[in-house]
């Protein structure tokens, strides 16, 4: 019997004079092992739900990014283009919802689920109304612009509340409480 050698993935395999039937099974048994290795990643995809009902139409995508996808009519997604072994925060929105995710995830996640949550379908009589402009208190008894807003500051960029006042809308109305 003559030396047997094989190359597989770059590397050579030597079986000797080992007798055509081992040889075989042993390549077979090579083979096998080489196909079902894992191999790297590059998309994530799940279901986008609201309770147990899939959201057709959400966007699901890479946080702060404009890489992202569509739920198809079950709620399914999948995200692609990934960079195997990076983590990668994943967010999902659809009108009427709340954003949801923001969790680092990894490529090769086949079964993520995000959950939306409805906005209230009716005013909250006892949500504690805090005006848009600068407002003396502290954390969440202060307005907004205390904290995005560059009123007062050096910086030399809007914040958000900075650009939602040249709106028209900020103007439109008024708390009626």
């Amino acid at each position: 019997m003559s030396n047997i050698s094989y190359y597989l993935k770059n590397k050579r395999l030597d079986f000797g004079s080992l007798c055509p039937k081992i040889t075989c099974v042993i390549m077979l048994a090579a083979l096998v092992s080489a196909c079902s290795t894992p191999q790297p990643q590059d998309t994530i995809s799940g279901l986008v739900l609201d309770d147990d009902v899939p959201v057709p139409g959400a966007v699901v995508r890479v946080q702060t990014t404009e890489h992202f996808t569509l739920t198809d009519a079950e709620g399914r997604f999948t995200l692609g283009d990934l960079t195997p072994g990076q983590s990668v925060a994943i967010t999902a929105y659809a009108e009427g919802y709340f954003i949801t995710g923001g969790e680092e995830i990894m490529p090769g996640v086949d079964d993520l689920e995000l959950h939306l949550h409805a906005h209230a379908s009716e005013d909250n009589p006892d949500y504690a109304w805090l005006p848009s402009q600068h407002h003396a208190g502290e954390g969440e008894h202060q307005g907004c612009a205390e904290c995005h807003s560059n009123e007062g500051t050096d910086l030399n960029f809007m914040l958000p509340v900075d650009e939602w006042l040249l709106d028209a809308h900020s103007q439109a109305a008024t708390n009626p409480r």
